[in-house]
Formats: structure tokens, sequence, C-alpha cells
């Protein structure tokens, strides 16, 4: 409750509340770092209000997703390859998956957004997104919601700090929609970047 009371007051522009944490910041939290490179895909090619960020699956959801462990997260495909990816060319290239510790971090951690942290906060108000209740529902125009609604869950930092996973999903319509899970390494300058994807569910 106290995350939710923070974030609210940042997005709001409120006094900030008595007892209330306030949110991590990039140089504070790696997490919060790692989170940044996946705010540049979140405010792509929107007009100013026309995208929304609302909070991620419950932990219950996600393990449709992933399985108990992580066990879906490794399988392999009909073709025998991993099913993470990178875009080279226009055309999918098979990636390293990332290391099973990472896989099970992700796993044991509790869902949370991006937007608790500061940095990511911040940046995604002045593009132009905004938040959205998980129950808000859009309006339709067109036969396309009248606002891109997309999740970008807080990323879940290995135990050695070089990988990260995070959940992200982007809904423009009923049937236009799709989440993936983003794996981040950790550059040689300390920096973030997207290594890959595993696709997770199309609609």
């Amino acid at each position: 409750m106290i995350r939710f009371l923070a974030v609210l007051t940042i997005a709001l522009g409120l006094p900030a509340l008595a007892g209330a944490a306030a949110p991590a910041s990039a140089e504070e939290n790696p997490a919060c770092a790692a989170a940044m490179p996946l705010l540049d895909e979140a405010a792509r090619g929107e007009a100013q209000g026309r995208a929304a960020l609302r909070p991620p699956p419950s932990a219950s959801r996600m393990l449709t997703f992933t399985g108990p462990d992580g066990a879906l997260l490794t399988a392999p495909g009909d073709d025998g390859r991993s099913g993470w990816f990178t875009i080279e060319s226009d055309l999918p290239v098979e990636v390293a998956p990332p290391a099973l510790a990472t896989i099970r971090a992700f796993t044991g951690a509790s869902p949370a957004s991006a937007t608790d942290c500061a940095d990511f906060l911040r940046e995604a108000l002045a593009r132009g997104l905004r938040l959205v209740r998980e129950t808000e529902k859009p309006r339709l125009r067109g036969g396309l919601y009248a606002v891109r609604i997309q999740t970008v869950g807080l990323p879940v930092v290995s135990p050695d700090g070089a990988e990260a996973l995070a959940y992200v999903d982007s809904t423009a319509g009923p049937l236009a929609g799709g989440g993936n899970l983003v794996l981040l390494r950790r550059a040689a300058d300390g920096g973030w970047t997207i290594a890959g994807r595993l696709v997770l569910w199309i609609s």
C-alpha cells in the first residue's frame, strides 16, 4: 500500500506522504537502472497522451507463463530452439537464454512495476505516458483502444548482477496485443542493454 501511495504521489504531483518511502532511483537500485532501456519502447510511436502504463500481472498469472521454477522459460520449441531471440536486419536471430540463476530469481520475485522507480516514472510522465489502474477499461475507437495500454515490469536482477529479466506487454485493442519476457544484460561500461526476448502470449 505504501508503494502504491508513493507512486500516486509522484504521478499526481502531491506532497510526499508522511512515512511513505520514495521510489528508488536508477543510481540507488540496479533493477531501476535495468528498467531504463525499456522506457524507449514504451514511449515510441505514440502521440502525447496516447499510451498508458498499468501494473504487472499477479504472481499467480505469471505462473501460467513461466511454469513452476521457470520451466517454461527454458523449454525448447518444436524445432529444438530455446525461443529466446533478438531482431537483426528485420529477422529473428536466436540468442543464448538467461542463466538458470536469473530465471530462478525472476520466478521467485513478486511482480512489481518499473514505475516504482522514481527516474523511470518521472521520464515516463515527461514523455506523455500516464498511469492506469488494473481495472480501468480502455475506450474503443475504430476497433482499437483510444490509448495503447502497456505493462513494464520492474526487472529482476540475477544474483551475479550480470543479467535481468522483465515482463513487458502492449495492448492496442481486444485482438491486438502481446507480452514478452525481456532479457537485459549488463554491458562492459556498466549500463544495461536489451539482449533478447521470449514471446509469452499474443492476442
